[in-house]
C-alpha cells in the first residue's frame, strides 16, 4: 500500500500558516485519497464532497499553490515531485508480486543455478548465498527488469552487480552480462566448474539426477529465507525423520505453495511442521521409494539413514546404559 508523504515541517510552511483548519484537514485527507486510489493527485467535485469539504477550502488551497484547478476539479501541485505516481507504485506492486512468485518455484530457481552454477553473470565472482546482506551475497536478478520469471530473463548475480544494476537494463546500467541473452536458453552449463559433493542419500525417491549437490539444496533453502540445518533439525524433531537437504527443500516448498505473502518463511515452515507432523511425515514416506539398492553411504541395518547413522549410535547408547 503506498503511503502519503507529509514532511515534518509541513506544519509551520508559510503557506500552511495561511490556511483554515478545514482547508488543512482538505489537503491531509486529500493526499491520503490520491494515494490510495493512485490518482496521481487529481481530485474531482464528487471527491470533494465524499471527504466532507466545500469548495471554499479548495479554494484557499489553489491561493497558496498548494493546489491547481482543473477542467474536471482539482489536483496536488508537483504531485509527482513528492508524492511516487501511479505508475512507479504499480511497477513496484509488479516487482514484489514477481520475486514473491520466484521463492514459490523452486523448479525454475534450480533451472538458473544448473546454468549459471554459484558465480555472478555480471562480475564472474563465486556469491554466497547463505549472505543475506553483504556485496558477495547472492541474488537472482532480472536482466529486463520490467521482464517476467522466466530461464531467459534471469540469472544469478551478487548483490554488489544486482544493486548497481538496479531497475535497469545491463545496457542502460553499461554493465555486460558473461554470457549473450539467447544464451541463457541455449546453454545449460554452468559458467564456472561448482564444487560439488557425493550424492546426498536417495530420501525423497529421486537422488540427484537433476544435478545438484546436497550443498546446493542448502543454499536454496536460504534463499527461501529458512536455515537449512534447523529445518531439517525441526523436521528430524516433530516426525521422527532423518531428511536429505532435497527433502527438506521439498518439505519447506510444498508449505510455502500453501501460504500467501509469507512475511517470515522460517517461522512460518516451522510452525506449519510443528502444528501438522503427521502431513510432513506422510509427505515423506510417499516421496520415498519401496524398495531400492542401498547405496554406499547409507546405513545397511536402517535404511535412509545416512552414515554415521543415528539409529545405530542411540542404540548403543541405551545398549551401553543397559550394561
Amino acid at each position: 500500500m503506498p503511503w502519503f508523504k507529509i514532511d515534518d515541517g509541513f506544519w509551520s510552511h508559510p503557506k500552511v500558516l495561511e490556511l483554515s483548519d478545514a482547508a488543512i484537514t482538505l489537503w491531509v485527507r486529500a493526499g491520503s485519497y490520491c494515494a490510495g486510489h493512485l490518482t496521481d493527485g487529481a481530485l474531482t467535485r464528487a471527491t470533494l464532497r465524499l471527504l466532507s469539504a466545500v469548495p471554499d477550502d479548495a479554494t484557499e488551497l489553489v491561493a497558496v499553490g498548494l493546489w491547481d484547478v482543473t477542467p474536471t476539479g482539482w489536483e496536488f501541485h508537483d504531485w509527482a515531485d513528492y508524492q511516487p505516481t501511479r505508475e512507479q507504485v504499480l511497477a513496484q506492486r509488479a516487482g514484489d508480486n514477481r520475486r514473491q512468485e520466484l521463492s514459490r518455484n523452486p523448479e525454475l530457481r534450480d533451472a538458473i543455478r544448473r546454468r549459471d552454477g554459484s558465480n555472478c553473470q555480471y562480475c564472474g565472482r563465486a556469491v554466497n548465498w547463505s549472505d543475506r546482506k553483504s556485496p558477495t551475497g547472492g541474488t537472482y536478478d532480472h536482466v529486463d527488469p520490467a521482464g517476467p520469471n522466466s530461464v531467459d530473463n534471469l540469472v544469478v548475480a551478487c548483490r554488489g552487480c544486482n544493486s548497481r544494476k538496479g531497475k535497469r537494463t545491463p545496457d542502460q546500467a553499461g554493465m555486460k552480462m558473461m554470457r549473450s541473452r539467447s544464451d541463457l536458453v541455449t546453454n545449460q552449463a554452468p559458467s564456472r566448474p561448482v564444487p560439488t559433493r557425493p550424492d546426498p542419500p536417495d530420501l525423497v525417491g529421486q537422488s540427484s539426477r537433476d544435478g545438484l549437490t546436497d550443498e546446493s539444496y542448502e543454499e536454496i533453502i536460504g534463499a527461501m529465507g529458512i536455515d537449512p540445518g534447523r529445518l531439517k533439525a525441526h523436521i528430524k524433531e516433530k516426525t521422527g525423520r532423518v531428511v536429505s537437504a532435497q527433502e527438506a527443500m521439498s518439505v519447506a516448498s510444498a508449505i510455502l505453495s500453501r501460504g500467501k505473502d509469507v512475511a517470515k518463511p522460517q517461522g512460518y515452515v516451522l510452525g506449519a511442521i510443528t502444528r501438522a507432523p503427521g502431513e510432513v511425515r506422510e509427505q515423506l514416506d510417499q516421496a520415498r521409494p519401496t524398495s531400492s539398492p542401498r547405496r554406499e553411504h547409507e546405513c545397511a541395518e536402517h535404511p535412509h539413514y545416512p552414515l554415521p547413522c543415528d539409529k545405530c549410535a542411540q542404540i548403543a547408547s541405551e545398549g551401553a546404559l543397559a550394561a
